[in-house]
């Protein structure tokens, strides 16, 4: 049987540490002296939390060789197979990771603490990242602690006694259908403007930014779309089938099943697409319909980014409210919303898994364009 734990306070080089003594599986008295910055109310928790383990199931003692860096960067592609992530889950990961080891990296697994993990925070916030962005890095912290747990490397996981950081609420606001306007004669200005080697570039951007508008589709969806999934001349009406989305250089599937869709598109850019595939040099089923102008591959996503923000900055639009291709989904699908789109057809528009998710369009969209009743092709582009 294991005997009951106990815990020790002494005086150390660095103030006021503690030891927790307790009996594992086997019956053995093992010491553990707690990382400095521990306070007597963890050090009471961890206890606890070994003795509760104790009774449940034995327990050898945390081990206190393997590095954070070491279980850490073992730890992720085992992840990643294990749980089948996506591409840019993946990738998503891998930078979290690498910023949680420059962190934490050099500490034994069983040295990270909840005091050392809000240090951390703190370091974070004071450089800018948001409290989202600190959260993000916590979760995986969270699921790598798990982790060592069930590896018998440590006892508890270190982040559940450690309070989330406060998270602003900042619903990006969409663009109105005059912002879209002025958006397109700031497009128009730049290609007009634009040096001729740099023009045609102009031109996908401007396509892009139609496109993103009328569909609302993820930035993926439209980077990797092909003229084969276009389809101007339905007899029912133009639409886009997206199956396909690029991330992270690659081609694969919609971020969910649901995202696997027919958008049905205004008359208006149903004709822009027209005349952009006969404008292009890449105009076969099988290539791609926002193509670098030069190449055929992959449009660069950072050259329409530049031309995004050019064109708000000559629309007298504040730069620092919109994403360049979130913000424009989040205009297609409120604008919709405000038009009278029903929720069912909107949430498949969206490719969302659940309504909940396109809930928030529908209100936004009432906060926003209440006194609107137009349909979404009359609103966004004038059409009778």
């Amino acid at each position: 049987m294991a005997g009951p734990g106990g815990l020790i306070e002494y005086r150390g080089t660095r103030g006021k540490r503690f030891r927790i003594r307790y009996r594992d599986g086997s019956g053995k008295r093992v010491i553990d002296t707690l990382p400095a910055g521990t306070s007597k109310t963890e050090a009471k928790q961890i206890l606890a939390s070994r003795t509760v383990d104790v009774q449940r199931s034995g327990r050898r003692k945390a081990d206190t060789k393997t590095t954070f860096k070491t279980y850490a960067e073992r730890w992720l592609p085992a992840y990643v197979e294990t749980e089948k992530l996506r591409k840019s889950t993946e990738a998503g990961y891998g930078v979290i990771v690498r910023i949680l080891v420059a962190e934490f990296g050099s500490l034994k697994v069983s040295a990270v603490t909840p005091a050392k993990i809000r240090e951390a925070m703190g370091r974070w916030t004071a450089k800018g990242s948001s409290g989202r962005t600190v959260n993000s890095r916590l979760a995986v912290l969270s699921i790598i602690f798990r982790d060592a747990v069930a590896d018998s490397l440590i006892a508890t996981n270190p982040v559940a006694s450690v309070r989330r950081a406060k998270v602003r609420r900042n619903v990006e606001r969409p663009l109105s259908p005059a912002e879209v306007g002025r958006m397109v004669a700031a497009f128009d200005s730049i290609i007009a403007d634009e040096d001729a080697d740099k023009r045609d570039d102009a031109i996908v951007s401007r396509m892009i930014f139609l496109f993103a508008v009328e569909t609302g589709a993820r930035k993926g969806e439209i980077l990797g779309l092909k003229w084969k999934s276009v389809k101007l001349a339905d007899p029912v009406t133009p639409h886009v089938e997206i199956s396909e989305s690029r991330v992270v250089g690659q081609v694969g599937p919609p971020k969910s099943e649901a995202g696997k869709r027919k958008i049905a598109i205004d008359g208006s850019i149903a004709d822009a697409l027209f005349e952009h595939r006969a404008w292009s040099a890449y105009g076969g089923e099988e290539e791609l319909v926002f193509p670098n102008p030069r190449k055929g591959t992959a449009f660069d996503a950072m050259v329409y980014s530049a031309h995004f923000k050019t064109a708000l900055a000559a629309a007298d639009i504040d730069a620092s409210s919109f994403r360049p291709f979130h913000g424009l989904r989040r205009t297609s699908l409120t604008n919709a919303a405000a038009a009278g789109v029903h929720s069912s057809a909107l949430q498949t528009r969206a490719g969302h898994s659940s309504y909940a998710m396109t809930q928030e369009y529908v209100s936004l969209a009432d906060q926003t364009f209440a006194d609107e009743t137009a349909k979404a092709g009359a609103r966004m582009w004038g059409a009778a």
